[in-house]
């Protein structure tokens, strides 16, 4: 029994040795950008709208060495594939939660997450058969969850890719599409 106690207590503390030598921010400033895929519905956001573009920043706090929750905000930006129809695009505020895998010192550690919040959606001024139709926008809430690699760029600075899959729901059709990122984690 002694000898279970006393081999308890070196793993205990050499873990926590080495989980000392990596340094724990309490904050992390995320920026980053990249393209957005339309993927639903079929037949009129899908095939309406192009490959876009997006940017974002957030702000982590940490609550524990491999978690931490992220708000951010995004914009979102699809141009129209269809003459006459307004370009759509997406202001989102929102918060996820991170989970880290791997040994946080390793270069390179694969992460998921998922979360969601307010997405203010807008569809710009188009024109039909001699008439124009105003811009028109809603507010609704979206879902989002994805996995990506996060890389050590410095020892103050992350290099990270990511790819999401975004649900926004709407009054008719809800509409989805996946972001691919890249960015710096400070």
């Amino acid at each position: 029994m002694k000898k279970i106690l006393l081999l308890t207590a070196v793993v205990v503390l050499i873990g926590a040795g080495a989980f000392a030598q990596v340094p724990s921010k309490p904050f992390s400033l995320y920026v980053g950008g990249g393209m957005n895929l339309p993927t639903s519905p079929d037949g009129t956001f899908k095939s309406a709208y192009k490959t876009g573009y997006h940017g974002m920043v957030g702000i982590g706090l940490g609550s524990m060495p491999m978690m931490q929750f992220v708000g951010k905000a995004e914009l979102y930006s699809f141009p129209s594939d269809v003459s006459g129809l307004g370009d759509f695009s997406s202001l989102m505020f929102g918060a996820d939660v991170r989970f880290s895998m791997g040994v946080p010192a390793a270069p390179a550690r694969p992460f998921i997450f998922g979360g969601g919040g307010l997405a203010h959606v807008k569809i710009g001024e188009s024109n039909a058969g001699g008439f124009t139709i105003p811009s028109a926008s809603d507010n609704n809430f979206y879902y989002n969850v994805g996995a990506g690699l996060e890389f050590n760029a410095s020892p103050s600075m992350k290099l990270f890719v990511q790819t999401k899959y975004v649900g926004v729901h709407s009054g008719g059709d809800n509409l989805s599409f996946i972001p691919i990122t890249v960015g710096l984690k400070f």
